[in-house]
C-alpha cells in the first residue's frame, strides 16, 4: 500500500470509533464545511438525517455553529433521537407526500434554508429547493429516494443556487485528511457520537443483511470480539 493511502490515528483514540466515523464523517463534514462552506448562524437542512452520515451531519452542523439544524427522514423514532444530537426540528417523510405538501412542512420547520445536505434526491430534494434562501448551497451525496430529480431553471437562476455533487469514493485520502483530523479530535473529545455495532468476520453476512435494513448505526468488522479486559 502506498504511503499516501495511510493515515496514523491520534494516540489514545479508540480505533473502532475512528473506523466507524471515517467514511460517514467525511461524507458529512466535507460537503457541509468544505463544499458548501457552512457559516455560523446559517440554517442547515439535512435530507436523510437518520442514517449514519445524517446523524453525524446533524452533530457537525450544530457543533460548528449552525443557527438552526433540521433533520428529514422516514423513521419517526430515529428522527426524535436527532433532537438529542443537535437537531432543532425534524420533518418526517410520509409515503403519501407530494412535493408541495412536503415543501410546506419543511418551510414551517426551517424557514429559509442556507445549506442543504441531500442524501435522498428525487422529490425530497425538489421540495427542499423550494425553501432555499437566495444563494443557498445544495450538496448531493446520495439518491436513496430516486436517481432523478427535476431542477426548474427559473428556480435555479432566480435563487442563484449552487448545486454540488460529492463522492467520497472519488476523493483522495490526502484531501480527506483535514476532515479526518477534525473528526478524530471531535470524537476523542466526546464532541461527536457515533452508534457502533461490532461484528466478527463470521458475522459479516448477518451484518450485511442488518445494514440493508437501515439500522441507523455503523458496523465495524473485527477479527474477534474483545473481551472485557481489552475494552
Amino acid at each position: 500500500m502506498d504511503d499516501a493511502d495511510i493515515l496514523s490515528l491520534p494516540d489514545g483514540l479508540d480505533p473502532v470509533q475512528a473506523a466507524a466515523i471515517g467514511n460517514s464523517g467525511v461524507a458529512a463534514f466535507m460537503p457541509l464545511v468544505e463544499a458548501a462552506g457552512m457559516k455560523s448562524g446559517e440554517t442547515v437542512l439535512i435530507l436523510g438525517a437518520t442514517g449514519a452520515v445524517g446523524q453525524l451531519a446533524v452533530q457537525i452542523a450544530s457543533v460548528r455553529g449552525a443557527g438552526r439544524v433540521i433533520g428529514v427522514g422516514r423513521d419517526r423514532a430515529a428522527l426524535e433521537r436527532l433532537k438529542s444530537l443537535g437537531a432543532d426540528a425534524v420533518v418526517e417523510l410520509r409515503a403519501d407526500d407530494g412535493g408541495a405538501e412536503l415543501a410546506g412542512r419543511l418551510r414551517a420547520a426551517s424557514g429559509a434554508v442556507d445549506v442543504v445536505l441531500d442524501g435522498l434526491y428525487g422529490m425530497p430534494l425538489e421540495a427542499a429547493l423550494q425553501v432555499c434562501a437566495p444563494r443557498a448551497r445544495v450538496v448531493n451525496i446520495g439518491h436513496s429516494a430516486s436517481p432523478t430529480a427535476t431542477l426548474p431553471a427559473g428556480l435555479l437562476r432566480g435563487k442563484q443556487l449552487t448545486v454540488i455533487g460529492f463522492a467520497g469514493l472519488h476523493t483522495p485520502l490526502t484531501e480527506k485528511q483535514p476532515a479526518l483530523t477534525w473528526l478524530w479530535a471531535a470524537i476523542g473529545a466526546g464532541t461527536l457520537h457515533v452508534n457502533v455495532r461490532t461484528v466478527t468476520l463470521e458475522g459479516l453476512p448477518a451484518a450485511w443483511r442488518g445494514q440493508a435494513g437501515s439500522p441507523h448505526a455503523k458496523y465495524v468488522v473485527l477479527p474477534r470480539q474483545p473481551n472485557e479486559s481489552e475494552k
